[in-house]
């Protein structure tokens, strides 16, 4: 999973991510609706990958089914998913944190 994360300005500064490949998208979504639960989506995240349990998350508009090696992503809205690696999704959830955070200062 490739991407750049990146700052829009304008009237409000919005952090996006683009990715390579399309079908990843709705990650990016996830990251941009669910800003304000990063840190629960970081732990959630963080918590599989050890000890091999799995997790869940619920915001939104979006869930998580979480497993060790991957993780599903569920648009709730309108029903689109995706399934991607787990450890990608936590570096994205990270790499979008730490932006999102510096717009905050």
């Amino acid at each position: 999973m490739k991407y750049k994360v990146k700052t829009l300005r304008g009237k409000r500064a919005l952090v996006t991510v683009e990715f390579e490949e399309e079908r990843f998208a709705l990650a990016g979504e996830l990251m941009l609706a669910e800003r304000p639960f990063l840190r629960q989506i970081i732990r959630e995240l963080e918590n599989t990958r050890p000890n091999g349990n799995h997790g869940s998350f619920a915001g939104n508009a979006f869930s998580l089914s979480i497993a060790p090696d991957r993780t599903v992503i569920e648009n709730e809205v309108n029903g689109a998913s995706v399934t991607v690696p787990t450890d990608d999704l936590l570096k994205l959830a990270k790499a979008y944190q730490k932006q999102y955070e510096s717009l905050k200062r």
